[in-house]
Parts: C-alpha cells; structure tokens; sequence
C-alpha cells in the first residue's frame, strides 16, 4: 500500500490532464471503403477489434477513422518510434566506430609485450551484412525469425569485420602477441531485453550473437548435410540430421551440454529448401575474444593466448585510460540509416533494441531504462504525443507497449518533414516486393509497390484449447494512392484466435488487402 500511496496522486493528476486531450478529437471521418469493411467483418475477425486512422499526407485531412485513440499492442510498429528517435539523437549518417588498442610495448621484432584489447562501441553489424556498395544486406525472412517458413542467410562474411580488424593490427607491425586478446563490452548494459529474448545485447555483436545451424536434405534415409557459421575452434557441433520423405514436417531439436557444444538433432523433407535454425552465444564476450583471435592468426598475428580461454574482463583498463593507450585498428560501420533499413525491412528484434541502449551510451548512460527515457524526451520534443502511449523497449515485445493509431500516424507526418525522410521511407518494407511484406500482396496486386509500411504481430499460444491467439497485427506507413495522392496510416487489428500458420499469413494478406482498398478508393 506504500507504493499506492506514494504513486497514486501523481497518477490522477496525470490521468486529469491527459483525458480533455483524449476526449478531444477531430470530427468523425467516414468509415473504411468497402472492400476493407469487408475483410474487417470476416467471421475470424469477429471477436477481435480495430483501429485505423488514414490521413491525407499533405494537408493532414482525416479520410478514414475508426477507434483511433484506442491503445493497442504495437509488437514491432514500435520500431517506427526507436528508429525516428535514433535518427534525432545520432542522426541518419552517422558512423560507429570499434577500435583495438595495443596496452603494453611493440619491440623491433613486431612482438608486442603486453595485450590487444577490442573495444565494442554498439556496432550492430560489425561488417557481417555489409555488401560491396556499402548497403547492408537483408533476406526478407531474416535468419532470427527461424520459426518463420524462408528463412535464409545474408550472403556476406559474418566475420567480415573482424579480418579488416585483424588486418589493420598486422599493418601496424603486430606480429605476435605475448599478452592476452581482450574484449570490452562496457559500453552499455550487456543481456537480453527481457527473460524470454533468445539474443543478447552487446556491445560487440558478431552475427547478432547467434551460430546459424543449415540443415539440407539429400535422398530419402540418408543423412542431411548439416553445416554452420561462424566456425570456430571454441565450437563443436555434434550433428546427426536425416532426410526424410517428401513433404514431411521437419524435426529439430538442439541442446547445449556445456559452453562452445552444440547438439543437433532431427529431420529435413527431401526436396525442401535448406533450414535455417539459429542458437545463441552462450557468452557474446568470449565469443567475439576466440573469434579475433581466430581472425587474427588469419591475417598472420600469432596470438600465444588460446582461444578457449574465457574473456578476462578484469584486466580491462579503466574507461579513462584508452586515451593513453595506442589505437592499432579501427573499423569503420556503415551509416545509421543502412542499420534503421535493416531493422525495419526485416523487423530486427535484437538491432532495435541495440538502439536505445547507443543511444544512451552517446549521452554517457549505460541502461535500457536511460535509453528509453532519452527516447521519450526526443519523441516528446519532437512533437510525438508521448503521453497517450507506453512504450518500454525497442522492439515492441513489452507488456505494457501500447499505440494508438492517432500517435502512430502523428510520428509519420512528423517524420514525412523532416530532411532526413527519404532515408526512413527508404527503410520501409514495400508491399508485395520486399521484407516483412514480401508475401503481404501478389504479383497482379494494383497496390504492389505503392505501399511501404511497418508491420507488427504478437502471436500467444491457447494451450487449453490447442489453438493460437493473436494479441495484434499492426501494419502503419505511406501509400501512394491510385489518383497519385500520398496517404498516411495506421491499422491495428487484436484478440482473435487462430487454428494454423496459414491463417498468420492469411492475417498479413488481408493488411495488405486493406491497403490495396485504400489504395484504390482515392
């Protein structure tokens, strides 16, 4: 009762202010064109609720209204706001850099006496999805959505950034070291966002922190190819994999019996694609010290230290001493805006939740509370009505995440006037054509490329019924209508219940049908 008492008066105070501002509203628009009316009142949608607001991008006119100011789960539409604040607080263009300081004396011999130490600096990449034209790759099922069908592999070296940095150490003369190899990951507060995460937060990330496991199938009773990155000699993977019969439901299961072991056991469909599973670092620190190590002895720096041996974070010098220490190797991130392109095309739980904590890190704080403090400060200043909604993560998995769509559509139009815009519409999945939207829209769709939005869903299982239930779909963006009139919009659909993955995807389709409706009515 204590904490009753101590919060509860300056909550009526806050809940007296902020409901003339709730109740206030603009004049009631029409209701959704009847195509979408349609695919609102579907039977499966019957105990569920909407929410939508469709403005007009220019002049701010509201075209279509329904429950606009009712909160509802964001899940990852959460994403536009970490993303927009980030872009405030770092800007579009800006670069991370992670360096690697020498402590200790280099000799003639390019013997250097004392350690190499990696300093993480929020880098979410570190150089694993960068491409030749310095974009950063994405697959539109990203490989930590494993769950999901399609999941695949970027095409670039995860450990690409490593090697330059391993590189730039062999150009400084470094040709053994006699010391140790250090990583710090003191920037910010390292872990996962909340218990259920399977990914860490780190400062240093290497492959968002997870040992892709790809399982291909060969001939019906045979054993199934079953490879894996990044390799490591701090790895072992014990992999007994067959192929089943055609059409078949892959099995899989994977366990860890200590550090740096993995177990993989199961069965692939003949003739399916590869599978793609993912299974987390046990420790991001030690993780990344046997990798550079590893990237060092490639580029021809002999590191007497094993690779096996556990990070030692208590040799780390003090923060303040890196500016008396010799920087031997920098690398080099790609620009904020690839990192906010890949967040939202892909929807990248682990890089939006990075986010906060960069941003914390870039005004001298170290935690996610700080971080998303920092967040609703720079919303607010902004013109986000930060007020009506709660928001406690980067990504969009917090219990208490809650949108309306009157906020959402507020930070579009916010965002839509700012110089920086095309790099976030730039970001934007496309209908019908690319990332979490891909599969939204056909190829004959009218409305196939003319939409770039954000998706969002949070999906619970109903373990007394055996059955799904979805807590929310969310998709919110910018379309370019048929007339050529830009459009902004939010729609927010929540609490129904599934009876298969088909109807999750049918969820998808009917948001981009949604659209196509809108689309096609101005």
């Amino acid at each position: 009762m204590h904490i009753l008492r101590k919060y509860l008066v300056p909550i009526i105070l806050a809940l007296a202010l902020l409901l003339p501002c709730l109740a206030a509203g603009p004049a009631l628009a029409a209701d959704p064109p009847a195509e979408a009316l349609k695919i609102i009142n579907k039977p499966m949608y019957q105990l569920g609720r909407w929410g939508l607001l469709v403005t007009d991008k220019k002049t701010g006119q509201v075209l279509y209204e329904r429950a606009s100011d009712k909160l509802f789960e964001p899940a990852s539409t959460t994403k536009l706001f970490t993303c927009a604040a980030a872009m405030q607080v770092l800007g579009a263009d800006n670069t991370i850099k992670t360096p690697v300081f020498m402590r200790g004396e280099l000799d003639k011999s390019g013997v250097l006496k004392g350690d190499l130490i990696l300093v993480g600096s929020g880098d979410q990449t570190l150089g694993g999805r960068t491409l030749p034209n310095g974009r950063v790759a994405f697959c539109d099922t990203d490989h930590t959505y494993d769950q999901l069908p399609g999941t695949a592999l970027t095409k670039p070296n995860p450990l690409a950034g490593l090697d330059e940095l391993a590189r730039q150490v062999a150009a400084a003369g470094v040709k053994r070291v006699a010391g140790d190899v250090l990583v710090d990951q003191r920037l910010f507060q390292m872990g996962p966002v909340r218990p259920d995460e399977r990914l860490s937060n780190s400062a240093l990330i290497i492959n968002d922190n997870a040992i892709d496991i790809v399982m291909t199938p060969t001939k019906p009773g045979q054993p199934a190819k079953v490879t894996w990155r990044p390799k490591s000699l701090a790895l072992a993977v014990d992999a007994k994999v067959i192929t089943g019969p055609k059409g078949s439901e892959p099995v899989g299961d994977f366990s860890s019996p200590g550090p740096g072991r993995i177990v993989v056991r199961g069965m692939v469909p003949a003739g399916a694609a590869p599978q793609v599973k993912i299974f987390p670092v046990g420790d991001p620190g030690d993780w990344a010290r046997a990798l550079f190590i590893e990237a060092l002895d490639r580029a021809g720096v002999q590191v007497m230290a094993s690779a096996l041996a556990k990070n030692n974070v208590c040799a780390l010098p003090p923060w303040s001493a890196y500016g008396r220490l010799e920087k031997v190797a920098r690398f080099t991130s790609p620009p904020l805006k690839e990192t906010i392109r890949l967040i939202l095309k892909t929807s990248h739980n682990l890089a939006a939740n990075q986010l906060p904590l960069v941003m914390a890190a870039s005004q001298g704080m170290h935690t996610m509370e700080e971080g998303m403090a920092l967040e609703g400060r720079v919303l607010a200043r902004m013109g986000v009505p930060v007020k009506t909604i709660s928001l406690s993560d980067g990504e969009g998995g917090d219990r208490t995440d809650r949108l309306s769509p009157r906020a959402v559509v507020k930070l579009l139009e916010i965002m839509a006037k700012r110089k920086d815009f095309p790099a976030y519409y730039d970001a934007l999945p496309i209908l019908g054509v690319d990332g979490s939207l891909h599969h939204a829209a056909g190829p004959d769709s009218p409305a196939r490329g003319k939409v770039r939005a954000k998706t969002g869903s949070t999906i619970g299982g109903d373990l007394l019924n055996n059955r799904g239930y979805f807590l929310t779909k969310g998709l919110a963006g910018y379309i370019t209508a048929k007339s050529g009139r830009e459009l902004i919009f939010a729609v927010y659909v929540g609490g129904f219940f599934l009876n298969s993955m088909e109807e999750v995807m049918q969820v998808g389709r009917d948001m981009g049908s949604i659209t196509q409706a809108i689309y096609l009515a101005n």
